[in-house]
């Protein structure tokens, strides 16, 4: 049995391997035919999830894999562009030894490119190992190099390492903005000043295109589950930044907690959507607690001001899709589950849950 060790204390970030601010565009990401398929489109499609590795004898991982996989066909203009992680890719110290089990061989067949923000576990070092470890140095390897190649860890499956400028960063789109943030080792995560100032700005630049907005960050700040729960921190680091910038995202993206939540938040420029999916495939999932049957209606009361809880599953892994349609004007989510140990595993994903979040107004760049 393996040993976790979660430090409560933050540990030093690495240098970046881009300049400031932390940018990465997404032509630069995705193959000439993708891009043109999106900006002819209007359409971004991509996949979300966090916490897959760990090894889970149960192989959720691979189904979850497989049925994003399944989402491919021949109309690029309906494929997803890409996959961004949420967090703690490898388990249980982000050790560089562990890519290959842990990411490169469960997404081998993967067909699109895959970004990531690290997890606390990601980040975390063994302190048993033999020679001496920097934190998020396997993930460095993997997703935040200044060019393409394939690392030794990648074995046979081909797949480069991501050319991510740092551990935190902007993904730029035609008509979004993913920002991307890293929320440390700490259990409800810790954000230093420097970044929670690069934040700010972000969201002011990215107000100031008109795009789409999400955020994307590993510890949930809210969370009805009861093994982890809510994250205070982040709650009040966030709302302090859509308060000093003046601007609030449409979706936030979360893992660390090992299940589906979708929650309605209102602020003073917009609801705001919070979605945890970090059922991704680790072997253990979170249970909500306070519930006796599924929720039903959304909308639901939680003990957060001004927030509601819309829908949640705890009892199987999956994935999330996000369209973003700049044509329409909307944000659509889908949730897909995959079977349980007590399920037929050749069963196909099945949508649980969608939600639609209107964009008042998008503008197109390139």
């Amino acid at each position: 049995m393996s040993c976790v060790l979660l430090t409560s204390f933050h540990l030093p970030l690495p240098a970046p391997t881009g300049a400031y601010p932390f940018r990465l565009d997404l032509r630069d990401v995705v193959p000439p035919p993708v891009w043109s398929a999106i900006a002819e489109s209007g359409r971004l499609i991509f996949h979300a999830a966090g916490d897959t590795g760990g090894l889970n004898p149960r192989d959720q991982q691979a189904l979850v894999a497989r049925e994003m996989e399944r989402q491919f066909g021949a109309d690029p203009a309906r494929n997803p562009a890409f996959f961004f992680h949420l967090g703690d890719v490898v388990y249980d110290h982000g050790s560089r030894s562990e890519y290959y089990r842990q990411f490169y061989s469960p997404y081998r067949d993967y067909p699109a490119p895959i970004l990531a923000i690290p997890g606390n576990h990601d980040g975390d070092i063994d302190p048993f190992e033999e020679i001496s470890a920097s934190s998020l140095y396997g993930f460095l390897q993997a997703f935040c190099q200044p060019q393409k190649f394939v690392p030794t860890e990648a074995g046979t499956t081909g797949r480069t390492s991501m050319i991510q400028p740092n551990v935190y960063f902007t993904l730029l789109t035609p008509f979004a903005r993913i920002i991307g943030i890293y929320t440390n080792v700490p259990e409800f995560g810790v954000v230093l000043a420097d970044q929670r100032a690069w934040l700010v700005e972000e969201l002011r630049a990215a107000g100031e295109t008109g795009h789409a907005i999400i955020l994307a960050l590993h510890n949930a700040p809210y969370s009805m589950d009861i093994s982890h729960g809510p994250s205070y921190e982040m709650q009040a680091m966030l709302q302090a930044a859509f308060q000093q910038s003046g601007v609030a995202p449409d979706l936030v993206l979360s893992g660390h907690v090992h299940n589906y939540q979708r929650f309605t938040h209102r602020t003073a420029q917009k609801d705001v959507a919070f979605v945890v999916a970090g059922a991704g495939g680790y072997m253990n999932l979170h249970k909500v607690g306070g519930f006796m049957e599924k929720i039903k209606t959304p909308g639901v009361k939680t003990p957060f001001p001004k927030t509601t809880l819309d829908s949640y599953n705890d009892d199987h892994h999956g994935f999330l899709k996000v369209e973003i349609d700049a044509r329409s004007r909307m944000l659509r989510g889908d949730y897909f589950i995959v079977p349980n140990e007590e399920e037929d595993p050749s069963g196909p994903a099945v949508l649980f849950d969608s939600f639609v979040l209107p964009l008042k107004k998008i503008a197109i760049s390139f």
